[in-house]
């Protein structure tokens, strides 16, 4: 059972994440300011990557992903707080974006069953 909630848990994190990010890619290019894409196209790649690795159980890959999601999380919260005055619509849609960003890190740092799962992923993937 505990390998069961692992594994939802861990697409729940990846499904996330790869979706925000590309709402943000597909919002960015809607908008008039797109100096952002390269980073946002890069973080998405970083995400793939990471993803993949999660995926093969991987332990430092969810450290990574976590680390860079936290960090994400508090960018769109911080993107929220200056957008209030610009474009109260985008700010609701940044400060969704940051607690998607934050629940995940939550997720991969903190879920026994998500360590158990990679545990098992890792050890069926060596032999």
């Amino acid at each position: 059972m505990e390998l069961k909630n692992g594994a939802k848990l861990l697409y729940f994190v990846i499904s996330t994440i790869l979706s925000v990010t590309i709402l943000r890619l597909l919002l960015t290019l809607l908008s008039t300011d797109v100096s952002q894409m390269p980073a946002i196209v890069v973080r998405l790649l970083l995400y793939a990557g990471l993803s993949v690795a999660l995926h093969n159980g991987l332990q430092w890959a969810r450290y990574a992903m976590g680390i860079v999601a936290a960090i994400d999380a508090s960018a769109g919260l911080f993107i929220a707080v200056y957008q209030f005055s610009v474009n109260p619509s985008f700010a609701l849609v940044f400060v969704l974006f940051g607690i998607a960003y934050l629940v995940s890190a939550l997720i991969l740092f903190g879920a026994q069953s998500l360590r158990t799962f990679m545990a098992e992923q890792q050890k069926s993937r060596s032999g």
